[in-house]
């Protein structure tokens, strides 16, 4: 947004001579403006204070419907301004130089995981940003479904427990608290109740040296990791175990088993962050080879 500004010397006769531009000063002086804000221009000229002046005002060649006034106030705009010289009066008139106001726009809000989906225990965290005032201190003010959060101040929100909520935000300057940014757009974060893994196998019963080929899923595609146990939900089976690849897992072990998903980084023990509930289990039963291939010959007549 660039402005000018002119003074236009109104008496009778040209009593004294000014050969200085006049100067525009802005308060308060930020860089850059956002909606809802205004600031206030003026126009000064140097060894000109004993006159009496009419000030002009143009934005974009047009004449604004503000005359003779030597201050202008400026909100926000989305169109440059540019105030341009008087010709309309046959007195002396100064030009002023330019001066440069940017325009903000309202903050966005950022997440973090970019997870489509987010499941109840989980954490997601908001971030309120103000594009284009990096440079500026910000207060924040956060609310859920339009009601006020009592977390002020904060740029970051951490969500965990409420479903299918609106967030939005708006900034307030540290250095005027009467001048905020609108709030941002609604922001929706959709939880959904935690989802149980399904355990699979392509069968029940194995002989000696065989093996059986558990299968784990999760009906929410999200980037999952799989964790086996055998006999107790606290007995984690390793590689060492069994052989594991992806969702499926090979054992050779009689027991009980079960599985769930995991994602969402590391703790501190390198464990994910959020699990789904176990499935239910399965059972694994070693008999004799002789018992194995006479439920095989069953098997195979039914078919």
């Amino acid at each position: 947004m660039k402005l000018m500004c002119v003074f236009v010397f109104v008496s009778s006769y040209l009593v004294e001579t000014v050969t200085n531009k006049p100067v525009i000063t802005r308060q308060p002086s930020w860089s850059q403006i956002f909606q809802g804000e205004e600031i206030t221009l003026t126009c000064e000229v140097q060894g000109g204070e004993k006159t009496d002046w009419w000030y002009d005002w143009r934005r974009n060649s047009q004449y604004l419907q503000q005359k003779n006034e030597k201050v202008l106030k400026v909100t926000h705009s989305l169109k440059l301004c540019v105030v341009f010289p008087s010709t309309e009066k046959p007195r002396a008139t100064l030009t002023s130089g330019t001066t440069t106001i940017s325009v903000g726009g309202s903050p966005v809000i950022t997440r973090q995981p970019s997870w489509s989906q987010i499941f109840q225990g989980e954490e997601i965290t908001l971030t309120c940003e103000v594009q284009g005032g990096e440079k500026t201190d910000w207060w924040y003010d956060w609310r859920r479904n339009s009601q006020y959060l009592q977390q002020k101040n904060e740029k970051v929100l951490k969500v965990t427990q409420y479903f299918n909520e609106e967030y939005d935000c708006m900034a307030t300057r540290k250095d005027d608290s009467y001048s905020s940014t609108r709030w941002s757009e609604a922001f929706t974060v959709s939880v959904l109740p935690q989802p149980k893994a399904q355990l699979g196998t392509n069968k029940f019963n194995m002989s000696e040296g065989s093996r059986v080929t558990l299968t784990c899923s999760v009906n929410q595609p999200a980037g999952w990791k799989y964790f086996w146990y055998r006999d107790s939900k606290t007995s984690l089976l390793t590689k060492y175990d069994t052989s594991m690849y992806w969702n499926q897992s090979e054992v050779s072990q009689e027991g009980r088993y079960w599985c769930r998903g995991g994602r969402g980084g590391r703790g501190r023990r390198g464990d994910p962050l959020y699990y789904t509930e176990y499935s239910d289990p399965i059972s694994v039963t070693k008999i004799s080879e002789e018992d194995f291939l006479k439920c095989r010959f069953k098997y195979t007549k039914l078919l």
